[in-house]
């Protein structure tokens, strides 16, 4: 499984790099480290804001309808960002 975040130091955290911090976020880090057992091999990297638009959008989306669920359907912006992804 790989991992991508636009947040390079919380990609250091979990790559092992940085020490976990002694926050809430910490816990949060703690937590999602312990399930990596989970998975047969996980990676993290940092990406750019730029290379992350698609993520940005379904979250600014998620924040106006916080109780929607996609499963198979894309919001319209979302969508048409994916569309723009992949042709660029």
């Amino acid at each position: 499984m790989e991992f991508e975040g636009d947040s390079e130091t919380l990609m250091k955290i979990m790559r092992g790099t940085l020490d976990i911090p002694r926050t809430y976020v910490g816990n949060i880090v703690f937590g999602i480290k312990c399930r990596l057992s989970l998975f047969e091999m996980a990676t993290f990297s940092h990406t750019g804001r730029l290379s992350n638009k698609l993520a940005h959008v379904l979250s600014q989306h998620a924040y106006v309808e916080p109780d929607r669920i996609w499963i198979e359907d894309l919001p319209t912006a979302a969508m048409s960002q994916l569309v723009s992804d992949l042709n660029n």
